[in-house]
C-alpha cells in the first residue's frame, strides 16, 4: 500500500515509479485532491511504453506466463464487473504476440476489496480514497487488511 500525504507531482511521479514496478496500491487522502492526482496519473500512464525490452524505450514488457496473465486478466474482468470498482485508464490484455497487459488504474471503494488484499503480480495498480480525518482508522485499515506483508510505503508532510 502506498499512503501519500506529500506534494502533488511528488505523489504522481512516485506512484509511477513504484506502482508499476513494485505493484503495490495506492491509499490517496481525500484533501489531495484525487482528481489532480488521477489526472497526474492518467497522463503519466498513458505515456507508459508497452513493448520489446529490447527497445529502449519500453517502460512494460509482457508478462512472465499464461498463467500470471490469466490471473492479471481475472482481476481486471472482476473490475469491471464490480460496482464498487472503476477502471480509469487500460484494462487491455492481448496474448496474440506475448502476455500483454496495459498498465492499468482501478478506483475502489471497498478497503476490503481483493484487489488490495492480494497482490496482483501486474501492471495494475487500485487506489483507495480514505477520509482525512480517518487516518488512525486508515492505519489500522492497512494493517489488518492483508496476511502477507505487501509492499508499502508512506509519504507524508506531518511527522
Amino acid at each position: 500500500m502506498l499512503c501519500l500525504q506529500s506534494p502533488l507531482r511528488t505523489k504522481v511521479h512516485l506512484a509511477k515509479g513504484i506502482v508499476f514496478i513494485f505493484e503495490v496500491y495506492l491509499c490517496v487522502q481525500q484533501n489531495t485532491v484525487p482528481q489532480q492526482i488521477e489526472v497526474g496519473l492518467l497522463d503519466i500512464t498513458s505515456k507508459l511504453k508497452l513493448g520489446s525490452p529490447l527497445e529502449f524505450d519500453t517502460f512494460l514488457s509482457a508478462v512472465i506466463d499464461g498463467a500470471s496473465f490469466k490471473r492479471i486478466k481475472g482481476c481486471i474482468d472482476y473490475a469491471e464487473n464490480d460496482d464498487n470498482h472503476k477502471i480509469l485508464i487500460g484494462g487491455q490484455a492481448t496474448f496474440e504476440k506475448g502476455f500483454f497487459v496495459e498498465p492499468t488504474i482501478i478506483v475502489t471503494t471497498d478497503p476490503h476489496s481483493k484487489l488490495i488484499t492480494n497482490e496482483i503480480f501486474g501492471p495494475v495498480l487500485t487506489v483507495f480514497v480514505y477520509d482525512d480525518n480517518k487516518i488512525d482508522q486508515t492505519m489500522e485499515l492497512i494493517d489488518s487488511s492483508t496476511p502477507y506483508g505487501l509492499t508499502g510505503a508512506i509519504f507524508a508532510n506531518d511527522k
